[in-house]
Order: structure tokens, then sequence, then C-alpha cells
């Protein structure tokens, strides 16, 4: 698989280290890289809402909150109950009500458990699975993308497009197709719409 850049790797946009859950800020991005850090999966739900992680972002944030809050399950700083889970997810949910994506996989996830005890044991290994999953979907159009990108081209695009455009940029053409190499120094430039790109020379279409 091609490598995702910073903005995309699943450490950079959400992780767990020392009983706290961290965010990067993609509002501070490209400036500098920094990260919220949150103490309660609730506090994920304000972060999101107040626009921390965008894009991809409020659906990695809400899985890594679900693990979080097993973690905090076990500390006992939550209570030890299943609904503990699904207050979360109902919580992240709706401060995104149009991410049709982030509650489907949600709900998706906790369908899976009939009790406390599966949730705690299994949370983990399948929000993982959940992300290699979207990884192998991105990394699928990515490659089909390569095959339709002009030589030099640029593309602007919203968020909708901030994991596939990356990886079919990322992705020579000779891995990708038939078609004469496409040179990773001419690659595709993806430009994000919140982002204006300095002027090109050309917008390409998709």
């Amino acid at each position: 698989m091609v490598k995702p850049p910073y903005l995309l790797r699943h450490k950079d946009i959400a992780h767990i280290s020392a009983g706290k859950l961290y965010i990067g800020g993609r509002r501070a991005f490209p400036e500098t890289k920094r990260f919220v850090r949150i103490s309660d999966p609730y506090q994920a739900a304000d972060a999101i809402t107040h626009g921390v992680t965008q894009g991809g972002g409020p659906l990695e944030v809400a899985l890594m909150a679900m693990i979080f809050t097993r973690d905090l399950i076990r500390a006992g700083k939550l209570e030890r109950t299943f609904a503990t889970f699904v207050g979360v997810a109902r919580s992240l949910s709706a401060v995104r009500p149009t991410n049709t994506t982030m509650r489907r996989t949600l709900d998706r996830l906790l369908s899976a458990y009939t009790n406390l005890d599966e949730a705690m044991e299994r949370v983990e290994a399948d929000v993982h699975t959940i992300l290699a999953g979207f990884d192998r979907l991105y990394h699928r159009m990515g490659r089909l993308g390569a095959t339709i990108f002009e030589k030099d081209c640029s593309v602007l695009t919203t968020c909708f497009g901030e994991h596939t455009l990356p990886t079919a940029s990322r992705t020579p053409r000779r891995l990708a197709s038939a078609s004469p190499c496409m040179s990773m120094r001419h690659a595709p430039t993806c430009w994000a719409a919140a982002s204006p790109p300095p002027a090109p020379r050309r917008w390409g279409s998709m």
C-alpha cells in the first residue's frame, strides 16, 4: 500500500497515550503539528463540534473514542455498563448528523455485541479491523484514480476526496495500469477546498 501523508495517518488523526486521547489539530496544520488532549470520550464529541478534526477525522476519532471508553471503564472512570458505550456512540453521532458514515460505522460496531463483556474484550480489535477495511478501500480507489490523472495536473477537492486523491497522487501509473509510467516527480497536486492553493497553471477535474 502507498504510505499516506501525515494528515491521514491513523496515529496522527487520533491516538491513545498515558490514559488520554489525543486528536490531531487539523485547524493548525500545516503551520504547526498540534494535538488536543481529551480526558473523556464526551470531550471528543466537543472537539469534533469545534472542528479540531475534519474530513475523515471525525470517523476515526469516534472509533478511537470507543477504545478510549473501554479503557476508562477498566480504570473505573466510567460506569461499567454496556449503556456507557451506547451513550458515547450516540453523543458522537449527534454532533455530525450529516456524517452518516460515522453513525453507520458506530452502529455496526456496537450491533456486534450482546453485552458489556463482549464489547470490552473485542472493541479494540474490531476498531482496527474497520480502519484496515477503509484503508483497503481508499487504496483501491486511489489506484483507479491514478489511471485518470493527467501529467502535472492539479485537483481541487472537498474533504470527501481527502484519502482517495492523495493516495492516487502517490501511486505511479505503472502500479495502477498498463499505461505509460507516471513518475512521482510528475504526480498530481491535490488541494482541499478549505485551504486555497497558490494559483495553479491549470485545474483538473474528476
